[in-house]
């Protein structure tokens, strides 16, 4: 009754729109706080041209971005024939550059200026990445790999740039009373990015039968259109309430102040806690990127639409956005962070039970295994993620919020890095793509499993149940320190009367 879903790449997916736009259909009609959350992004009527002329850029950026990672694991294994642990250190390695270049992005656009900087670096990008489809189109060159490894790290100071210029242009193009649904539907429009990417590189693979290397094509033509929105759109604006800031020498002085009276405050010192233990439950988004597309096409099949099962995440969360963020909005944002930490960490649960619990059939087990914990990730992931960069600037002393934003990236950026090498290696590990039987026999993955002779801990549940244990750390730590983290905010909530 239900092959139809598995006979054809884009039925699931176009089964999954259906449902969701009925869904999200019916939360609006039953909902007036719905309807009045959707009506009051009409404010956003106020902001200039340019604002939107940004949003166009994160669009097509993120319409890459999202394709780009997504398939990452498989280009190097496929295009440059690279084990899963050499991926890992290759894609860590260049997460590293793009951190460090990060530093240098913020002096660069407040040194040339939005417009301008924005333009030079997407030239810049172009320009990289017409060397990285050479690299990957045309295997006579000496070296491709770390030709294409260096031109990836070179791209990281333009990307810096770009992503450095999304954040600015929110604030410069959106005036006070519109800025939080400025930053809103910049959220919302990377989650539509994401969308239409991931089903299209299935479209590609699947329907015109094209390899992945054609995303690259994809992204200079992205960055292409972007620089045209740019030149077109964007014009360097300034918010009426954004003050001058220092530039040069003074920068890096007042910077260098900055960091030291920040690690003096006592808020830091909470600010690194809750970022440090909800890393476990910020890094899931991590794994399916990086580790899920050869997971899924190991366990459920080489022709699994890997692309339209990663858009169930963010069709998920344009829905939920507008279903849960009415109801919450005035919830003590500390609380909110600590029950969305749970919920996000309950979703490796459906991961790391035994396949036989779900389905006797391998492929059903595993579509209904990590669709279910999508789901639960995506209502944990609406309602931890956003609040905790709310927490973040909620106890920033004022005048220090950009600076906290910043080190609560750090955090971040090592997990990541470690989530890239672990992903590769533990591929390799419980996600191989033949398996050995206790018998001697080597099959591929999805036959081994369905013999039934695979203890635990040889499958890929128990890759998933290690990754648990981290996820769920974070919330044992919060709860007993719920009281100690609160503290600040209720000080704030005191003080703002009298403001």
């Amino acid at each position: 009754m239900w092959s139809w879903i598995t006979n054809s790449w884009w039925h699931a997916g176009l089964a999954v729109l259906v449902a969701t736009v009925l869904l999200s259909l019916s939360l609006y009609l039953a909902s007036p706080r719905i309807r009045t959350e959707m009506r009051s992004y009409a404010v956003l009527k106020t902001v200039p041209r340019s604002y939107w002329g940004v949003q166009s850029v994160n669009f097509l950026d993120c319409f890459y971005g999202f394709a780009f990672s997504t398939f990452s694991m498989l280009i190097m294994r496929e295009e440059f024939g690279l084990k899963e642990d050499w991926s890992g250190y290759l894609l860590a390695g260049l997460g590293i550059a793009g951190f460090l270049t990060t530093f240098a992005a913020g002096p660069v656009v407040d040194r040339f200026g939005l417009r301008r900087s924005l333009l030079w670096s997407l030239v810049v990008v172009i320009v990289f990445r017409l060397g990285m489809a050479a690299c990957v189109f045309v295997p006579g060159i000496p070296h491709r790999v770390w030709f294409f490894f260096g031109l990836s790290i070179l791209a990281g100071l333009p990307a810096a740039v770009k992503s450095n210029a999304y954040h600015i242009g929110n604030k410069r193009f959106s005036s006070p009373e519109a800025r939080t649904h400025a930053f809103s539907l910049s959220y919302i429009v990377m989650n539509f990015a994401a969308l239409f990417a991931l089903p299209l590189v299935d479209a590609m693979e699947h329907g015109l039968k094209l390899p992945y290397s054609w995303v690259f094509v994809i992204g200079i033509a992205v960055a292409v259109l972007a620089t045209v929105s740019t030149a077109l759109f964007v014009r360097d604006e300034h918010a009426a309430d954004e003050p001058a800031t220092a530039t040069g020498k003074r920068q890096v002085r007042a910077a260098h102040a900055s960091f030291l009276a920040v690690c003096r405050e006592p808020t830091f010192r909470r600010m690194i806690v809750i970022v440090a233990a909800t890393l476990g439950v910020s890094t899931i988004f991590k794994y399916w990127i990086v580790l899920s597309p050869l997971y899924w096409k190991r366990t459920m099949g080489a022709t699994t639409a890997i692309g339209t099962l990663s858009a169930i995440n963010p069709l998920l969360i344009i829905i939920l956005l507008f279903a849960i963020t009415p109801f919450i909005r005035k919830v003590n944002t500390f609380r909110v962070v600590t029950w969305g930490t749970v919920v996000a960490a309950a979703s490796m649960i459906p991961l790391f039970t035994p396949w036989q619990w779900w389905n006797d059939d391998v492929f059903w087990a595993y579509l209904t295994m990590n669709v279910t914990a999508m789901v639960i990730f995506s209502f944990g992931e609406i309602l931890f993620s956003p609040r905790l960069s709310q927490y973040i600037l909620d106890i920033a002393p004022k005048g220090q919020e950009g600076i906290y934003s910043s080190f609560a990236t750090v955090p971040h950026f090592l997990a990541n890095t470690m989530v890239n090498i672990l992903c590769g290696l533990m591929l390799m590990r419980w996600s191989p793509e033949t398996a050995v039987l206790p018998d001697g026999r080597s099959l591929p993955l999805q036959d081994a499993l369905a013999t039934g002779q695979m203890t635990y801990g040889h499958t890929p549940e128990m890759m998933w149940l290690i990754l648990a244990v981290f996820a769920f750390a974070g919330p044992l730590v919060l709860f007993p320190l719920r009281s100690w983290f609160m503290s600040v905010m209720k000080t704030e909530e005191k003080k703002a009367p009298a403001a």
